[in-house]
């Protein structure tokens, strides 16, 4: 991951804007982690991917 971004979207939201590298390696990571700190900090995990459009 590299380019990340934090921003607070209202007192319970935040979103990160990330390029992740390595998608495989990133979804491993996160379905390992997240279950262990969402519980505690009351997270919700949802991953969205952006792609280029063409003007076609």
């Amino acid at each position: 991951m590299k380019d990340d971004i934090v921003g607070k979207v209202d007192e319970n939201t935040a979103m990160i804007k990330a390029t992740i590298t390595d998608p495989e390696k990133m979804e491993k990571i996160m379905s390992e982690r997240i279950p262990e700190i969402a519980p505690k900090l009351g997270l919700e995990h949802e991953m969205y991917t952006l792609t280029k459009m063409d003007n076609n």
